[in-house]
């Protein structure tokens, strides 16, 4: 594929008038230093270019790398990938791609065509005697090394077969990383618009410190129960916030945590349904809920599923936190849901996963 074809079918727009065609000269991606003084990144927070020998990106290799990158975004009804993602040749790498915000570059030292020589020069001697004693060693993760809000991961080993061992290994691990930094990305964007008045607000009403994105509004604070609500077409997103007495850990399994959003949504959002009925919210059952601890310090339970209203066409999907203050002695129940039909809604569920990362208790211990 030459220059002109790979420009046509990447998916990714870029400033193409800026672009210099030129072939980039690789350097050691797992020693350079940071600059101070940054570029903006290209692209969204969910996408993200591979950089690896096109030959290999169609292997089994390739497969091993796909299952982590391209698996199914939890609490989506209609499939999404974790990443939208595209292979680069490193025979066709130029500079400016390099400033992109998610780059994932593969390397294995026994890979002697064109393109694998080209990547052996993306990491130092050093790094590549350390792996080669140790088969642990197979990743380094790099923040902001040429562009703002951006992440370089390496992936590399000895041989094409340690290198794909490790990746089928360490599957959910890699997933995870990928993901948190996705997740910071996105705080990242939502931090140039927020809102300190309404967070203030909030606070003062739940004693829970969060950052707040401007275009939300307070519409129901009323019997333990707080709404903010955002409409920016196509997207409507709305984040809810209850509390109860903590009594037991009892409080935080998945069972208990289903019927808390019940008692919580089914009396506070309703409206009216198909044919004159009653319509409220209810958890879709069809699909079971993602479930997990994700902190013991605060101890923070989550779950990730799919809304719908009764007698109602509406539904979407939802990510629910229930978290213990150990001061208060308060569970509290903090629920980000999305109406989007139509709509891709990946990118929108690391938003609000950003903004439920960004909780604090307003309560302070006395000394």
């Amino acid at each position: 594929m030459n220059r002109s074809d790979f420009c046509k079918t990447c998916s990714f727009v870029f400033i193409l008038s800026t672009l210099l065609l030129v072939s980039c000269s690789p350097s050691d991606k797992d020693t350079k230093d940071s600059n101070p003084i940054l570029p903006n990144s290209l692209g969204k927070s969910g996408e993200m270019l591979v950089v690896m020998d096109t030959l290999l990106w169609q292997s089994e290799l390739g497969d091993s790398l796909r299952k982590i990158i391209l698996s199914p975004y939890p609490g989506i009804l209609q499939e999404e990938p974790y990443f939208k993602v595209r292979n680069v040749n490193p025979l066709r790498m130029i500079p400016t791609l390099e400033k992109f915000r998610n780059v994932v570059y593969v390397i294995t030292f026994d890979n002697q065509t064109a393109a694998g020589k080209v990547m052996n020069r993306y990491l130092s001697k050093e790094t590549k005697l350390k792996s080669a004693g140790n088969n642990d060693l197979f990743m380094l993760l790099r923040r902001n090394a040429d562009a703002e809000n951006q992440m370089i991961l390496l992936l590399f080993a000895p041989t094409i077969a340690q290198l794909k061992e490790n990746l089928s290994k360490h599957q959910g691990y890699l997933r995870n990383i990928l993901e948190q930094e996705a997740v910071v990305q996105a705080m990242y964007d939502l931090s140039k618009t927020l809102d300190t008045k309404l967070a203030e607000q909030v606070a003062e009403i739940t004693g829970l410190k969060m950052d707040i994105p401007k275009g939300f509004q307070i519409v129901k604070n009323q019997d333990n129960f707080l709404w903010i609500r955002e409409i920016k077409d196509p997207y409507d997103h709305s984040l809810v916030i209850s509390h109860e007495p903590y009594i037991s850990t009892g409080q935080f399994t998945l069972t208990d945590m289903l019927a808390t959003r019940d008692l919580i949504m089914k009396p506070n959002l309703t409206g009216s349904g198909l044919k004159d009925t009653v319509s409220y919210m209810l958890t879709e059952t069809l699909i079971q809920p993602d479930y997990k601890v994700i902190s013991n310090s605060p101890y923070t339970t989550e779950m990730r599923g799919l809304w719908r209203l009764k007698n109602n066409s509406r539904g979407g999907s939802f990510i629910a936190r229930q978290i213990l203050d150990t001061i208060s002695q308060k569970v509290y129940y903090v629920e980000s849901f999305l109406y989007a039909p139509g709509q891709g809604k990946r990118d929108k569920l690391r938003e609000y996963t950003a903004l439920l990362n960004s909780i604090k208790f307003q309560t302070v211990k006395s000394n």
